[in-house]
């Protein structure tokens, strides 16, 4: 009889103990024994422009990207694949099928003209860039935009490039015809990485813009068949109807009546945020069918943006307490503020209040 009742009151204990059970770090918000001047990151979520590019006049961007210059960020982000990302892909082709393909940049002749690995590319840039007082001269600029084409940071390459006179636009310093056919070609792509990302930094005078995209964890379904985007779309089109369409629609409108500021403030306000959320991951991670590709989704969703987060950290720590804009899709957002904030010393910025413009209705 003692021993059963022993048992019991083990078994309550150890219940009682997971029920109260608290993490040595709670780190939501700042931390309350930070005496330094905090890393301010601001997250901008956006559409993927390329989606209008028929239809968008970049001068419409204008009020946007005034609208950020505001804040005045030393440090902006894109969503792009980082060259050493793309390494590691590229040398997994088995786990990554694919991958590469879609988000990578077949650098080899950009290599040949400049005569750089990715590895003497990184180090060449930061060779170039070391003495951060200096005003880089032409040859300087042409030297570097060809190491980071090498490198695969191409948003990069482009900001040397166009920082270059017409005159000084040529060959040499690792420039080759089929690098700067290639710059001249991506000046003028209508994407967000560059009509937001690279003007913006060609405006505040950056010498770079850092790609934080990872797609290391598509590991999780790259290697499923067919049957996992098809249980992916009953997922998706199961349940209520979700305000994300609508607010996607208007979104759309706004854009294409040349209301840029007007359809970045929808994306971006807390309930367009939840809604996100909840049309796609929170209706996937309860899926409990064979395999359970619903949970296998949001599992690679949020390792995607962990490492994504992670690379924004290490963006920041060039200049701790400084400010960052990272601009990503609109349903990162959510999650990126969420990682953001239980860094020990990131203050994470509201962006509306830098997106100034009518209410919306």
């Amino acid at each position: 009889m003692r021993s059963a009742i022993c048992i019991l009151l083990c078994i309550f204990i150890s219940a009682c103990e997971t029920k109260t059970y608290k993490t040595a770090l709670e780190l939501q918000g700042l931390d309350s024994s930070l005496r330094v001047t905090p890393t301010e990151v601001m997250v901008l979520g956006t559409s993927h422009l390329a989606g209008y590019k028929d239809n968008l006049n970049i001068k419409t961007l204008r009020p946007l990207l005034d609208n950020l210059a505001e804040y005045n960020p030393d440090i902006i982000t894109i969503e792009s694949v980082s060259g050493e990302t793309c390494d590691l892909i590229k040398s997994f082709p088995a786990e990554y099928p694919n991958v590469a393909d879609r988000y990578c940049y077949d650098l080899t002749d950009f290599q040949v003209e400049s005569g750089l690995t990715v590895a003497d590319a990184r180090s060449e840039i930061r060779r170039i860039l070391d003495d951060g007082t200096k005003e880089l001269n032409s040859s300087e600029r042409r030297r570097l935009a060809s190491a980071f084409l090498s490198l695969g940071e191409i948003y990069s390459a482009l900001i040397q490039w166009l920082k270059l006179s017409k005159a000084e636009q040529k060959f040499g310093d690792g420039l080759g015809e089929k690098s700067m056919k290639f710059l001249e070609k991506k000046k003028v792509s209508m994407n967000e990485n560059n009509q937001i990302g690279v003007r913006l930094a060609l405006t505040l005078g950056h010498e770079r813009i850092y790609a934080v995209d990872d797609h290391s964890a598509d590991i999780i379904f790259a290697i499923e068949d067919e049957s996992f985007w098809e249980r992916m779309s009953e997922i998706w089109k199961s349940g209520a109807r979700n305000p994300v369409h609508k607010t996607m629609q208007k979104h759309d409108e706004l854009i294409l009546n040349n209301k840029v500021v007007q359809a970045y403030r929808l994306v971006n306000q807390h309930m367009s945020q939840v809604d996100f959320v909840d049309n796609d991951f929170r209706k996937a991670m309860n899926d409990d069918l064979h395999k359970e590709y619903g949970r296998k989704y949001v599992a690679w969703y949020q390792a995607r943006n962990l490492r994504m987060v992670s690379n924004v950290i290490v963006a920041a720590a060039s200049v701790p307490g400084g400010r960052v804009l990272s601009i990503v899709g609109a349903s990162h957002k959510p999650y990126f503020e969420s990682y953001l904030d239980v860094m020990h010393d990131v203050k994470v910025v509201d962006v509306m209040p830098f997106l100034k413009g009518p209410k919306i209705h």
